[in-house]
């Protein structure tokens, strides 16, 4: 038989040779105060021998008569211990039904004498002492400790994260230690993965072929077509017919070659209804708004990008229907260099991105489609000057024919450096023929001559200098290492051959030192080792900082010119760009050149068919 110890008092209440029965505790709460209590009572045990007749009387603990005092200390040590309790209490939730409120279990046991003022069971409602609880929400009795927690009625409706709303217990002390605190993304995230929440629909924001046009409009288009096709005979349209269609499609009427061609297969035959159908209908499918109808048009659909050899059919198109261009149709051997000056200036004002690819997104950012519909309403064709413009083909194909000594359409880098009486440096002229600024792939290999189209970019940026894309040409210019930024090491290279330049022609000039400081306080850099793009791009004197170290005549101008030069304005009185200014300038430098003296003062300069047509042929 075991023996098991007793405390002193239970032995000797038991009697002689009796061993006292031990109830269980109910809880830890009664366990805790008997220990408690009998720790702080001083017994002297009594040794019970069943050999022995002879037993020593117990020696009983002197008693408090003061049982407030005793009521008093066990109130503290339940109290604390019921604090302790609360820390740790466990939250019973129920997966089916809302959760209930917790409840501490605790019941008070004969054995364990507790104050009167302290109650036998815990109530949420009450505190230890009896009191009216303070709390929001009070809560029914206590049930017994090794009872199963029961599922109230009527308790509060759980929150999202399992917890009773309005429950005292729910405050971060009484948390236990592995709840995770729910935050408003926490809680989406839990909605989200619940079945049966509602999600919020996002419409549609990215068109990459624009918007989408009902099928009611598109349709509606369509059936003006066949009307025009009905009164065609054999309801089929030759090339010179085919303008009707396209104007009743509602699509601008230079886009009739490029889709006749892409119908046809480029073959010269008549297009029939059915066959423009079928492309309507495909076309509609796939393009929205007017630039992505734009590219399907003339890429054949075959592509979501123009390149140069795209611009052929319209500019030609534009060459043979516009009635500006009426005296230029027999001198067929010029037109390859006017569709070439063409395509230039629409890639260098659209392909802001120099990929040698004009997509959609930078067509809706661009005005070529506007001046396209431009064209249609106005017969001077020396008006459109963004694109089109006669006298600006003109301009740069003299300046181009000058250069070009043995007349192959080809400029080496010593036709190149004579450009402007010498004013460019070797260095530019090196930069400009490593294809620095070529688009598409950058291949930083030499090439030994340059084209036409190359030349139109270099005088367009080197004229005006105002503009966007040439502060990216002329950054490409003097980013000699590719880096993007051009350094003070850069900057001082390239200035270096300016002055010998200007010391060459004996004209004094300033140290680099000097020179670069003005700059820097003129720009305003982030960076002060060096001029990024941005930060070129931010000051509207950008077109100094580029003339000090590639044309030493302009450089030579600006500082000895105070101001800016007188605006200027056309006709309409809009004012004209540093481009359309150079150009007017040398259109009629060039006629008075030729001895007409009939030309206009004004800078809209326009000539009648047989001036324009031998001036041209003069050339030559």
């Amino acid at each position: 038989m075991l023996n098991i110890p007793y405390p002193p008092r239970m032995l000797a209440l038991a009697g002689p040779g009796q061993r006292p029965s031990m109830p269980l505790p109910p809880d830890a709460v009664s366990l805790d105060c008997s220990s408690l209590l009998s720790s702080r009572r001083v017994c002297v045990p009594a040794l019970v021998d069943k050999d022995v007749d002879h037993q020593e009387p117990i020696k009983k603990p002197r008693r408090r008569r003061h049982s407030k005092s005793f009521g008093k200390f066990l109130q503290s040590v339940v109290s604390r211990v019921v604090s302790d309790r609360r820390k740790s209490v466990i939250i019973v939730e129920d997966t089916q039904q809302p959760t209930t409120t917790p409840h501490i279990i605790t019941q008070a046991t004969s054995n364990t004498a507790i104050a009167g003022n302290v109650p036998g069971r815990l109530q949420f409602g009450q505190n230890h002492v009896g009191q009216k609880s303070t709390g929001p929400t009070a809560s029914p009795a206590i049930q017994p400790a090794r009872n199963e927690p029961q599922k109230r009625e009527g308790a509060a409706q759980p929150l999202p994260n399992g917890k009773p709303a309005n429950d005292p217990m729910t405050s971060s002390i009484y948390e236990p230690a592995d709840s995770k605190v729910l935050t408003p993304r926490g809680l989406r995230k839990q909605q989200q993965q619940q079945p049966g929440a509602a999600r919020v629909p996002v419409p549609k924001f990215h068109f990459p072929q624009g918007k989408p046009v009902s099928q009611h409009e598109n349709d509606v288009a369509m059936r003006k077509a066949l009307d025009v096709f009905r009164k065609l005979p054999g309801q089929k349209a030759s090339v010179n017919e085919f303008e009707t269609v396209i104007k009743a499609v509602g699509l601008p009427l230079y886009w009739k070659r490029p889709i006749y061609d892409a119908i046809t297969n480029k073959k010269n035959v008549d297009v029939t209804q059915t066959e423009f159908c079928i492309w309507w209908r495909n076309m509609t499918s796939v393009a929205n708004d007017e630039a992505a109808r734009f590219i399907y048009a003339l890429s054949g659909g075959k592509k979501d990008y123009l390149e140069r050899e795209d611009f052929q059919s319209l500019c030609y198109d534009v060459i043979y229907t516009h009635p500006g261009l009426a005296f230029y149709h027999s001198a067929t051997e010029f037109h390859p260099s006017y569709v070439d000056v063409v395509t230039t200036r629409i890639f260098w004002s659209a392909n802001r991105s120099w990929t040698g690819r004009i997509t959609a997104q930078e067509l809706r950012k661009n005005d070529l489609l506007a001046q396209l519909r431009f064209l249609e309403k106005e017969d001077d064709i020396n008006k459109e000057t963004k694109y089109f413009s006669y006298e600006h083909f003109y301009v740069i194909y003299c300046k181009f024919w000058e250069l070009d000594d043995d007349h192959d359409m080809l400029i080496s880098k010593r036709d190149m450096l004579a450009h402007d009486e010498g004013a460019l440096t070797p260095l530019v002229v090196n930069r400009m023929f490593s294809k620095a600024v070529v688009r598409g792939s950058r291949n930083e290999h030499l090439v030994e001559f340059i084209g036409l189209p190359e030349f139109a970019a270099f005088l367009m940026a080197d004229e005006d200098k105002k503009n966007p894309t040439s502060v990216e040409y002329w950054f490409r210019i003097c980013d000699l290492d590719g880096d993007g930024l051009v350094t003070l090491y850069e900057m001082e290279e390239m200035y270096g051959q300016v002055r010998d330049k200007l010391t060459l022609n004996k004209i004094d000039t300033m140290q680099f030192g000097d020179v670069a400081c003005n700059l820097l306080d003129m720009i305003r850099p982030k960076n002060p080792n060096g001029f990024t793009l941005s930060d070129l791009k931010k000051c509207p004197l950008t077109y100094r900082f580029f003339n000090s170290f590639t044309n030493w005549r302009k450089f030579f101008s600006q500082e000895i010119n105070e101001g800016e030069k007188p605006v200027v304005r056309n006709d309409e009185g809009r004012e004209l760009t540093e481009w359309e200014r150079y150009c007017a300038e040398e259109y009629e430098s060039l006629m008075e050149a030729e001895g007409d003296d009939q030309i206009d003062e004004t800078h809209s300069v326009n000539l009648d068919e047989e001036d324009a047509r031998n001036s041209f042929k003069d050339l030559l």
